[in-house]
């Protein structure tokens, strides 16, 4: 019997790092008990686990027309022997190629749903059932492993929260990060996402103002041209409306410029998202 002792010992201490594994700690904390957040339209934690190739199904459907966000923590050792160069040591997602993802079915591409130098990433504009995974050596379009060998001695886990977000109302999602933040401040995902949810928000604020402003102005406008309809008008109101007409137009420049940089940040994230 003492001869086995060391191989239960073994099998013991693989159980534990396998149950350590498959339940890393989500980055975002949510009451199960009760309803989702009025923002959120799904919520899902997984683990994408070291030493499985392949895309796996996470369960998640993403419709065309979804708003998801992607936050990726942890790390995984591609290469746990001694002698391995510490650029395939605790490998994390922020490097940009770890993390991969497909929508849709075995004839899709894959994708990097994180941009390099952050852990949280956007994508809209695919339907179908969302597939996660990691990358070790190379893989085929769809990111099937062309070496599947390569993933076997890999130890760890990316933490991975799937959000897909109810509607576009940046100041509600701005607000939802940030109490998820102030629960986890050294949350690097959560800080990125923030960051980006905050800029979006400055571009909503704003443009709701200038839309507010424009329609009191050129309600404004058709007032003074009503009574001029109705009986002549002296020099003073001409200027006024001309006056009316011109900030109506800057308000409708601002607006454009708005929608203008709203695409560009579109055009980014789509950039972001490589297929390779």
């Amino acid at each position: 019997m003492k001869k086995r002792e060391p191989d239960l010992f073994c099998i013991s201490l693989l159980l534990i790092t396998i149950l350590l594994i498959n339940c890393s700690s989500p980055n975002i904390h949510i009451d199960k008990s009760k309803p989702l957040p009025p923002v959120v339209k799904l919520y899902k934690h997984v683990t994408v686990a070291g030493g499985v190739s392949g895309l796996r199904d996470t369960g998640v459907d993403i419709e065309r027309t979804d708003s998801v966000t992607i936050l990726a923590t942890g790390s995984i050792n591609f290469c746990p022997k001694p002698y391995c160069p510490a650029t395939y040591q605790n490998v994390t997602p922020e490097l940009g190629w770890p993390l991969i993802a497909r929508v849709g079915g075995k004839d899709s591409h894959y994708f990097r749903p994180l941009v390099r130098g952050q852990n949280s990433g956007n994508f809209s504009g695919r339907e179908g059932k969302l597939y996660l995974g990691y990358k070790t050596g190379a893989l085929a379009f769809n990111g099937a492993a062309l070496n599947p060998d390569y993933y076997k001695d890999d130890i760890g886990a990316f933490s991975v929260d799937i959000i897909i977000w109810a509607n576009n109302d940046y100041i509600q999602i701005a607000g939802f990060l940030e109490k998820q933040l102030a629960r986890d401040p050294e949350n690097k995902a959560l800080e990125y996402e923030l960051a980006r949810f905050n800029m979006l928000k400055r571009y909503q604020i704003a443009e709701q103002e200038a839309e507010k402003e424009a329609e009191k102005t050129q309600k404004e406008i058709s007032e003074l041209q009503e009574k001029a309809a109705a009986q002549p008008t002296s020099t003073a109101e001409n200027r006024q409306v001309r006056e009316l007409e011109a900030r109506l137009a800057s308000l409708q420049a601002t607006l454009a410029e708005l929608d203008q940089m709203k695409k560009q940040l579109q055009q980014e994230q789509q950039k972001s998202e490589q297929l390779t």
